[in-house]
């Protein structure tokens, strides 16, 4: 796991995140070509073709932990970063858990009811047979019983480790859910603190507009007043220049 940890905190002091092959390389490096199999390409991994590259089956616990351990990883990364495709991954690799459990369920009943029908023929063939080859089968039943309980313990104890690996995918998957709705949420708050910010600059604006129109309109009055003034004594001018020219001419006429 030390490249793919590796790969990890190369992507998270990136920008952009880690292309679909680099993704398949660091599985590879991960689990290694024994586990990997040859069918499992990017457009698998990608789930055009029904899987992440489970589908020919965990081939041991340990491939298993691994591929877990590296879903782990790639989760974390979508935690940070917020990549659409990685929280994609993480609900294929998921469900692809979820059907490998059920197989395992069905391979367990399947094998139990051909142990079953194995040993109820034993049993009959031995009751059938002399005393000697009775109890000789009979041995040999037992044992095969025992084989059979043994392979049924394992089998139990696989599904148990199974079922708690999806009971964390399960926890990890509403982890992803939080943070996505959480960022929305702080999307949106600062959304709303930028509106009010904007509206606060706005009314500060029209305020000083307002301002400006009632400064304009005491100009106004002031010019009017001052005009009526000149017109006052414009008037009073030329009523007096009138005056004098009467008196010029009654003078000049004298």
């Amino acid at each position: 796991m030390e490249a793919v940890h590796e790969g990890i905190v190369r992507s998270c002091a990136s920008a952009d995140p880690p292309d679909l092959e680099t993704v398949v390389s660091w599985w590879r490096e991960a689990v290694g070509d024994k586990f990997f199999p040859h069918a499992v390409g990017p457009a698998r991994y990608a789930g055009s073709q029904g899987g992440l590259g489970l589908g020919g089956g965990f081939g041991s616990r340990v491939e298993m932990r691994l591929c877990f351990d590296l879903y782990e990883a790639l989760a974390r990364v979508a935690l940070l970063k917020g990549w659409n495709f990685l929280v994609d991954i993480h609900r294929k690799i998921l469900d692809a858990a979820r059907e490998e459990l059920h197989g395992m369920y069905a391979a367990r009943e399947k094998r139990e009811a051909a142990l079953q029908a194995e040993i109820t023929t034993h049993i009959l063939q031995a009751h059938q047979s002399s005393q000697a080859t009775s109890a000789s089968r009979l041995s040999s039943t037992t044992a095969l019983l025992h084989t059979a309980l043994q392979q049924n313990e394992d089998l139990s104890t696989a599904l148990s480790a199974a079922t708690a690996e999806l009971r964390r995918l399960n926890l990890h998957e509403s982890t992803l859910e939080v943070a996505r709705s959480r960022a929305q949420i702080d999307r949106l708050q600062a959304e709303r603190d930028a509106a009010v910010e904007s509206l606060a600059r706005w009314n500060a604006r029209r305020a000083e507009l307002e301002r400006a129109v009632e400064e304009a309109a005491r100009v106004r009055d002031r010019l009017e007043g001052q005009v009526e003034t000149l017109l006052g004594e414009n008037e009073s001018l030329v009523t007096a220049t009138g005056k004098m020219a009467q008196l010029l001419l009654n003078s000049s006429m004298q």
